[in-house]
């Protein structure tokens, strides 16, 4: 059902944002980061965490009130912001490593890993950032059919 899009949408993009924080932490030390980033750890986290309770939300609540809808709305648009600061904070964290395979200091190409934890920050956030497109597009979508629906039996 179109209903379930928004929370296929959200949980694929937080399994890609959990995979992602894997091979930050598997591959984030290196030669040119000495330590794993705190904030890209903490928004990936927070990402994860903020996604699951709101699918929570949504598979167990009772009733699809607007409240409960709304909620669900702006958090996962609160969601997709954290996971887009955890995406901008690693590229922060790749600076060094990015200028000197640019200017082929210590390097000529761009490590797997590297591209692999790129990607998957991106599409996670462009996931999740269609999951609130979606989900906000069927509560209009929702209202409007209710609307009618009180409308006709006035």
């Amino acid at each position: 059902r179109l209903k379930n899009l928004p929370m296929l949408f959200l949980g694929c993009g937080l399994v890609v944002e959990a995979i992602a924080l894997i091979i930050y932490f598997a591959t984030g030390v290196n030669e040119f980061n000495e330590t794993l980033s705190t904030p890209v750890i903490a928004f990936g986290f927070v990402t994860i965490g903020l996604g699951l309770v709101l699918l929570c939300l949504r598979c167990f609540a009772l009733d699809e009130s607007r409240f409960l809808m709304g909620l669900f709305d702006m958090g996962i648009l609160i969601d997709y912001l954290f996971a887009l600061l955890a995406f901008m904070f690693y590229v922060t964290t790749q600076v060094n490593y990015l200028a000197n395979v640019m200017v082929s200091i210590d390097g000529t190409t761009i490590s797997a890993s590297f591209i692999f934890t790129f990607l998957f920050y991106l599409i996670g956030f462009v996931l999740i950032l269609i999951s609130g497109i979606t989900s906000k597009k069927l509560y209009q979508v929702a209202e409007k059919e209710n609307n009618d629906h009180e409308s006709k039996t006035a």
